[in-house]
């Protein structure tokens, strides 16, 4: 019970550090190319920090087992320094009295990260994306900025000289609308006003004395027509919302995967994206296992040696998962079992860590 006590101290505040230090780099990463699209939409503090906790679950997928990894390294670095594994081990604990609070942490946090990866993080994906489309169709509604190009929705560009009554009524009204990709559409009109639908899912842009210039794909066929009036109706994504595979749940994936309807490009990314939910979380587990014998073997060289072995360990495994990802996707390979090379590696090399500390106990390598 002692030695439980000792990895478990030794361990919960360089994991905490490194888990804060990890989703902090993530989240500014993600959020400030973000911060000119929440100013112009006249977003809250309060909307930008519900964003910021909508990713959250993408990111500890990623900041889980670096942190867990740096965690487990650092507790029995420091342990090894301090000579208290030579002292566990002279009165005679076998290595086993070691991996099994080991092990514990790494099955706390594969599960975690399990839990993560198949329910959490494609519900975040999806409200994130809805919640930023919220943000921005709420700047629509009330009113378009002036002297800038607004996207409206996809494939519908806005530019107004100039505006009135909070950006609701337009003068000068620029539109390209690439919504129908064989016939995208160039509309000028002098005036133009913004009203919401009464459905409240869309809004009405009502222009007046315009242009409407149409040209098919290699401009085989173009038409210009002169209006007084001309109505576009702009619709909100909301229950047509469509998912990417990112977004779908397990079942979801696994139907897509037996639809006949599915390309052989697309089942192969919905596979990979399966997989991948279990493999990252399993990875979780063997790149923390790697941890605690790579200390006691290296403890003696320094904590800057520990992180240099831990950034090594982390950043091979997730060089190797993509390049295997991307040699499936693009048909490279076949074979869907090379998704699982990464995480045959870590297993293999955490055996033979565990192996060799058994045989030759905590003699470090340096």
């Amino acid at each position: 019970m002692l030695v439980y006590k000792l990895i478990l101290k030794g361990f919960i505040f360089p994991f905490g550090i490194a888990l804060f230090s990890v989703l902090s780099i993530l989240l500014l990463g993600r959020i400030v190319p973000l911060m000119d699209y929440f100013v112009r939409a006249g977003a809250s503090f309060g909307e930008l920090l519900s964003t910021s906790l909508l990713f959250l679950p993408v990111f500890l997928q990623f900041a889980l087992p670096m942190a867990g990894l740096f965690g487990l390294l650092a507790c029995f670095i420091k342990l090894t320094q301090l000579s208290e594994i030579m002292g566990i081990f002279a009165v005679g604990v076998s290595p086993s009295r070691i991996l099994y609070p080991s092990f514990l942490i790494s099955l706390v946090l594969f599960l975690t990260s399990l839990l993560i990866s198949c329910i959490l993080i494609p519900n975040a994906k999806m409200n994130a994306k809805l919640f930023i489309k919220e943000i921005g169709q709420k700047r629509l509604i009330r009113g378009i900025p002036e002297g800038r190009f607004f996207e409206l929705s996809k494939g519908l560009v806005l530019f107004t000289n100039k505006n009135k009554n909070q950006g609701k009524k337009l003068k000068g009204v620029f539109i390209w609308d690439n919504r129908e990709q064989k016939t995208p559409l160039m509309i000028y009109a002098k005036r133009g006003t913004i009203t919401e639908a009464d459905d409240t899912h869309s809004i009405i842009l009502s222009l007046k004395d315009g242009i409407l210039n149409t040209a098919t794909k290699g401009l085989y066929n173009a038409d210009i027509l002169s209006f007084d009036e001309y109505s576009i109706k702009i619709g909100f994504e909301g229950s047509s919302y469509r998912k990417n595979r990112g977004e779908m749940g397990i079942h979801e994936l696994m139907d897509n995967i037996k639809s006949r309807d599915t390309t052989s490009q697309k089942r192969r990314k919905y596979v990979s994206e399966l997989i991948r939910r279990f493999t990252l979380p399993f990875g979780t587990l063997f790149l923390c296992l790697l941890a605690p014998p790579l200390g006691i073997f290296f403890g003696r060289s320094g904590l800057s040696t520990g992180v240099a072995l831990g950034i090594t360990a982390f950043l091979g495994y997730y060089l190797l998962t993509t390049l295997c990802t991307n040699m499936f996707e693009t048909a490279a390979i076949n074979n869907a079992t090379i998704l699982l090379l990464p995480n045959l590696i870590t297993a293999i090399l955490s055996f033979m860590a565990w192996r060799t500390l058994f045989k030759r106990g905590p003699i470090s390598l340096i």
